[in-house]
């Protein structure tokens, strides 16, 4: 357990009753990453590390103890999107996989062919792509396994035999709701961008709205270029190249966590939540129900239900979606999901930033561009 003041994780680790000599304590991450034994390194506010607050590549001192993290096996997690800008994918990480690489030159072979729908397909667009370097990098390999993202969830995989009766999704809404301690508004808009890009592909438009979420402070305060600390409300809607749109409402500061997207295709709607309370059961875990064109509800998970005279704890669904990815991280018998297209996901979320501060809908090629030159 670490922390950036010293002495504080000897404090974290004394409050939560584990005992300093059974806990190694850090207040320097990069050793920590440099030289520290464990299967997993779990980032839960990184703060200013890896180009937190910086608009160009991470130095090399970060980018150097996140390698020797990684060269000795050790599996690398953030709560905090990494990078948190697209202009970051410049960092010196490492060559992209085989995997990433290949689905890289699907989208470049492509490009002209129009949109393809559906979860896990290539993003197929109306011209080529401004060329990023590092566009292919998955977040597993070369920075750190964004979590908990709501595709990696088990209300998703649940969901995923229902995609191909759902049919090709024209329009979707993505809700994201957390409190303290439950990740930044970077975090989840990190996420609705991860989910809506699988989901969809690339939007063409992002028109967002910002709300800062002191009092005291101008209700039209402008954001940053970096998800990383980004604090408030965000509203956005997103308009894709063939007519098919999407919503986003996200905050950081809705108090308790919760997370659902909504899909409109020609099977119906089709619901997807991992928050405690979404499903009506009263229990954690979250899960999903498709109703039909005609209404009628076709297929829906079973809450999980509390136990009589549990308490309920404000917390629980945010430290459950962390810990099942957790889990399937360090279970070599999981296989890796599929990788998060780095590029057209912080695209989208530069895009929206963008849009907030301009009044005026952005468009994700602007911010490639904007990064390319660079």
């Amino acid at each position: 357990m670490g922390s950036p003041e010293p002495g504080r994780a000897g404090e974290l680790v004394q409050s939560l009753g584990l005992g300093v000599g059974r806990v190694r304590v850090w207040d320097d991450l990069r050793a920590a990453l440099a030289t520290g034994e464990a299967a997993l390194v779990l980032l839960a506010a990184p703060g200013d590390f890896a180009g937190g607050q910086r608009q160009g590549a991470m130095d090399a001192e970060d980018a150097g103890a996140l390698a020797a993290c990684r060269a000795r096996g050790v599996r690398i997690a953030t709560i905090e999107p990494m990078p948190a800008s697209v202009l970051q994918l410049d960092a010196p990480s490492q060559p992209p996989s085989a995997e990433t690489a290949e689905r890289s030159e699907v989208v470049a072979a492509s490009a002209g062919a129009g949109v393809v729908l559906g979860p896990g397909a290539p993003v197929l667009l109306d011209e080529p792509e401004p060329r990023v370097r590092g566009r292919a990098i998955d977040a597993g390999g070369g920075w750190a396994r964004a979590l908990p993202l709501l595709r990696h969830g088990r209300a998703m995989r649940d969901a995923a035999d229902l995609f191909e009766h759902l049919g090709p999704v024209r329009s979707a809404a993505f809700e994201g709701w957390g409190g303290a301690g439950q990740g930044s508004l970077g975090a989840r808009l990190f996420d609705a961008m991860d989910t809506l890009v699988w989901l969809m592909g690339a939007p063409e438009q992002v028109d967002a709205a910002y709300i800062w979420p002191v009092r005291t402070r101008p209700v039209h305060a402008t954001t940053g270029e970096t998800l990383r600390g980004l604090q408030g409300d965000l509203t956005a809607n997103l308009r894709f190249a063939d007519g098919r749109a999407a919503s986003v409402a996200l905050s950081d500061c809705a108090g308790r966590w919760g997370r659902s997207v909504t899909l409109i295709g020609e099977g119906g709607r089709l619901r997807v939540f991992d928050d405690a309370g979404a499903g009506g059961g009263g229990g954690g875990g979250g899960g999903f129900v498709w109703f039909s064109a005609d209404g009628q509800t076709v297929d829906a998970s079973r809450p999980v239900r509390r136990r009589r005279g549990q308490e309920e704890r404000p917390d629980e669904a945010f430290v459950e979606a962390v810990a099942e990815q957790v889990s399937r991280l360090l279970d070599p018998r999981v296989p890796p999901p599929s990788p998060t297209d780095y590029a057209a996901v912080l695209a989208a979320a530069g895009a929206a930033l963008l849009s907030a501060r301009t009044g005026e809908a952005e468009s994700p090629r602007t911010i490639l561009r904007m990064a390319g030159s660079r």
